[in-house]
């Protein structure tokens, strides 16, 4: 009896040991276009990523495959081939295509195709993981288009967070965050934005597609073009977290 006990404890530990989520780790892979078998066949854009890549386990997978999905997205093109490319490699085999019909229709084309990518993790506090990515590409024209992204992970679901798991009162938090940019840009309370060369659908605010976290505040940041022309670059609102942790999933 006391053999087939101690069997018991042993295989409930293991299997505990084996459920146990390891803690994470993290390094940097850079990817540049002179180390790439695939350029060593001929004409390559600038490539310069360096991507963040994370261990321990389930979550690190998770984590892993979002980062690859936004070096997947930056890469393509041409918006109908989102669906039909499904790894990195691919992506970029796909892009240096692209860039040699470029050169080929357009032997005497400056400045190149380039696309450059930093990552590094700008908040962790045990519950919340926040991933910066600093961007810049170029695939012809009058210039290129730098931009910022952030993808935040819940540290106890080991999921992706959007927008809505983000916060508990997304409403109450647009209108402190309305109030702020009126506020920051001179805009009057009740100033119609579609008349103030804000371009918000519908002429209503609305958060950006990024919000992130660094240096303990939440931020706002509107990439070129999101709600505003080239010009004006980014639009970035920022905010201590002790004033919108009201507004916050309390799980973070």
């Amino acid at each position: 009896m006391k053999k087939v006990s101690l069997v018991l404890v042993l295989l409930i530990f293991l299997v505990a040991c084996q459920n146990e989520e390891k803690p994470l780790t993290y390094d940097l892979k850079v990817i540049k276009a002179e180390n790439l078998s695939l350029c060593d066949e001929g004409l390559c854009p600038e490539i310069s990523i360096d991507k963040i890549t994370m261990g321990g386990g389930a979550f690190a997978d998770t984590i892993n495959k979002a980062v690859e999905q936004h070096l997947i997205n930056l890469l393509i093109i041409d918006p109908d081939e989102v669906n039909t490319i499904t790894s990195l490699d691919e992506a970029l085999k796909n892009f240096v295509q692209n860039y040699r019909v470029y050169r080929n229709d357009f032997p005497e084309a400056i400045p190149e195709y380039e696309v450059s990518s930093t990552s590094s993790i700008s908040f962790d506090n045990g519950k919340l993981l926040c991933l910066a990515f600093d961007d810049y590409t170029y695939y012809g024209g009058a210039h290129g288009y730098g931009s910022t992204h952030f993808i935040n992970f819940d540290e106890n679901t080991k999921e992706v967070l959007t927008t809505e798991t983000l916060f508990k009162d997304l409403e109450g938090f647009k209108i402190l965050a309305e109030k702020r940019f009126r506020s920051q840009y001179q805009l009057a309370p009740k100033e119609d934005l579609g008349e103030t060369g804000y371009f918000f659908t519908e002429d209503n605010f609305d958060l950006p597609q990024n919000i992130g976290f660094k240096n303990d505040q939440l931020i706002l940041l509107y990439n070129p073009y999101e709600i505003a022309s080239y010009a004006e670059g980014q639009l970035i609102l920022r905010f201590d977290l002790a004033e919108v942790k009201d507004y916050l999933n309390p799980n973070l």
